[in-house]
């Protein structure tokens, strides 16, 4: 099984752009694991049906200690939805 997780941080403009391009039938999860946005990522993520963790302490290490345990898949995916991907 595969999980896709996706760290954003005020990546609102890409998640409307990029997201809607991921076939949800390609990986078993969908996970956004979010630092703290500040412009409605959150919500889009979440209006998107995806799976959101909003991490409690900064930092992208701290985000993914968090996350992890939250994890389902065998295998491990991240993407970012800012156009590095």
């Amino acid at each position: 099984t595969v999980t896709l997780l996706v760290p954003t941080l005020n990546e609102v403009v890409g998640m409307r752009a990029v997201m809607p391009l991921v076939r949800r039938e390609w990986v078993d999860q969908i996970l956004v694991l979010d630092g703290g946005s500040t412009d409605g990522t959150v919500e889009c993520a979440r209006d998107q049906g995806y799976e959101v963790h909003v991490q409690t302490e900064p930092g992208i290490r701290q985000g993914y200690m968090e996350v992890l345990p939250k994890v389902r898949g065998d295998v491990l995916l991240t993407f970012s939805p800012d156009g590095n991907s």
